[in-house]
Order: structure tokens, then C-alpha cells, then sequence
């Protein structure tokens, strides 16, 4: 079975995006600009960034199925062995975690002072200085700083992401063989919940009414 791709990490990369860019002005704003520069009301887009014992636990396969232990039939001994595998995740996945949370931390700092995720002066998307645009992440270039900065989470969940690929046929050994696809499906409802807690919501976002409904 493929696994779904690390696409958590182009949400990441998202978020990081200044909030005026995020959704185009409101009918009757500048822009999307309101007083002394401030984006207008309109054009702030509406997610949040999910806390970080959410993703730890959309990290962790292993805490997944032992949740689900009865639906999949497992026995005490599979459960067991679950349980200590979710802890050495989680153990392993401290350090990552608290990258991300810090950066967190410092995106709504920023949200609140009124600049974008990124801080004050963050580059544009698309073809402009950062996210995305030439000169993203090189010295000297106006997106340089905040390409540099932004690496951190990235680095953090890209980390997170491929750990969690990797633990996915150790926990599926423990299950017995007629409850394989049932939960293989869990883990992908699983993936696609972090991505979706990653998404930006609202109109068009993973999150909101054009987003991606599950079957």
C-alpha cells in the first residue's frame, strides 16, 4: 500500500505565508489593508495552528492503534507491546516537537502583533521574495531571513513525517492478518487529519467548506 506523501509540510510551508496573503481583500477594503498598514478585517484568514500534544498524538501510530485495540482485535500482549512502542515515539519525537512548538509560540506572537506568521517584513508568495520565490533561503535576498527561519518547522516535521512512515510496518506486524486493511485505514485517516490540522481554514482550505470531505 502507498502511504500518503509528506504534504503536512507544503501546509507548513503555508502558514508561514504573511496573513495579508493568504485570502484576497474584502469587498469595499484597499487591498486588504486597513489603518496605519494593518491588514483589513477581510483579509485575515481563519486557521490556527493545532497544539503540539495534538500532533504528537497524530505522530504516533503506535498510541493510534492501541486506541483502537478492541476494533482491531489485538491481545493483551500485541496491546502491550503498542504501549511501549508509543512511548519510545513519543520520546523520540521530543525534541522535534519542541522545535515546533517554539516556532509556534513565535508565529502567534507575530499573528498578534499584527505582522505575519513570518514576523513584520516577511517575503511574499508565489514569485515574490520568500516562500516559494526566487531568492527564498539565500544570503542576502529579501526572502533569505525568513526562508532560514521558517527551516526549523520544516526541518521538524519533515523529520516527524518520515519517522512516523517508518513505524508504520513495525505497529501493522502486531495486527492480526484479517484486520490489516482496516488498520491500514486508520493510519491513513490518521495522516490525513494532521494534514488537515495543517491546512489553513476557511473557504478553499483543507479545513473549511471547500475543503476535502471524508468518505
Amino acid at each position: 500500500m502507498k502511504w500518503p506523501s509528506a504534504t503536512a509540510l507544503v501546509a507548513v510551508t503555508a502558514i508561514t505565508i504573511p496573513l495579508g496573503a493568504q485570502r484576497p481583500a474584502a469587498p469595499g477594503t484597499s487591498g486588504g489593508i486597513g489603518p496605519r498598514g494593518a491588514p483589513a478585517q477581510g483579509s485575515l484568514p481563519s486557521f490556527t495552528m493545532p497544539t503540539v500534544a495534538r500532533v504528537r498524538e497524530l505522530a504516533n501510530v503506535a498510541d493510534l492503534l492501541v486506541e483502537k485495540h478492541r476494533k482491531l482485535g489485538l491481545d493483551d500482549a500485541a496491546t502491550d507491546s503498542l504501549k511501549r512502542i508509543a512511548v519510545t515515539i513519543n520520546e523520540r519525537n521530543a525534541p522535534h516537537l519542541a522545535v515546533y512548538d517554539s516556532m509556534r509560540t513565535r508565529m502567534r506572537t507575530a499573528m498578534a502583533a499584527g505582522g505575519g506568521p513570518g514576523g513584520p517584513g516577511a517575503g511574499g508568495p508565489g514569485g515574490g521574495p520568500g516562500a516559494g520565490g526566487p531568492g527564498a533561503g539565500e544570503a542576502g535576498s529579501p526572502g533569505g531571513t525568513r526562508g532560514e527561519r521558517a527551516s526549523p518547522m520544516r526541518d521538524a516535521m519533515r523529520t516527524l513525517q518520515t519517522a512516523r512512515e517508518a513505524d508504520i510496518p513495525v505497529v501493522l506486524a502486531l495486527v492480526p492478518a484479517d484486520k490489516q486493511e482496516e488498520a491500514k485505514k486508520l493510519i491513513a485517516e490518521q495522516q490525513e487529519d494532521l494534514e488537515k490540522s495543517l491546512s489553513p481554514r476557511g473557504p478553499g482550505g483543507a479545513g473549511g467548506a471547500g475543503g476535502r470531505p471524508r468518505p
